[in-house]
């Protein structure tokens, strides 16, 4: 920014302000609120009657949940059985039959490439997935970008893309999320 003189002036600090609706005050008496319209993960369930279903869970709500010691992760009142959760950049392998995912250390690391997707964008039975490796943003063709809207075996269904949740670790190394987690409760109990 040029001063008077034309001299440029240096920009030491910006404030931005935004309008925010729907805040939620997060201590009584101090001025700090939290945004309530960001989506802190999708939890993905199997309902009594065995249907799938989804849960949106808000930061906020996510927040309250570990104020209060309670876990972040609960399966709602008509719920059966977890099936995933859903966060942003979560890895998913999508396209894989079900004889392929138990033998996952047998397949070549190329062939999972081509099947490993990273969680971009979720909403209410609006997920967006982009392969792990691509880094374009607005490019929605078919083997880089998958959109799933519901959960049947349709063209954009859950269960069509058969979508299993992995872990990749800092060394490159893919683990399904089920056994890790079977890990981290063997470690915790001891």
């Amino acid at each position: 920014m040029p001063n008077r003189r034309g001299d440029d002036v240096p920009v030491h600090k910006v404030r931005v302000s935004e309008t925010i609706k729907n805040a939620f005050q997060l201590y009584d008496g101090i001025n700090k609120h939290v945004n309530s319209r960001n989506n802190h993960h999708v939890l993905i369930y199997k309902d009594l009657q065995g249907e799938y279903k989804e849960e949106v869970v808000t930061f906020w709500t996510a927040v309250k949940r570990n104020r209060k010691g309670e876990n972040v992760y609960q399966l709602p009142e008509d719920g059966l059985k977890m099936i995933t959760s859903l966060h942003i950049n979560d890895c998913f392998l999508m396209g894989l039959s079900d004889k392929e995912f138990a033998n996952l250390d047998k397949l070549s690391l190329r062939y999972i490439m081509e099947h490993l997707y990273r969680v971009q964008r979720i909403s209410t039975k609006y997920y967006e997935f982009r392969q792990v490796y691509d880094a374009t943003i607005y490019d929605t063709a078919f083997p880089r970008y998958i959109r799933i809207l519901n959960f049947g075996y349709r063209k954009t269904g859950w269960k069509t893309f058969n979508s299993k949740k992995v872990h990749i670790s800092t060394l490159g190394r893919i683990q399904k999320y089920n056994e890790l987690w079977k890990i981290k409760q063997l470690q915790g109990q001891s």
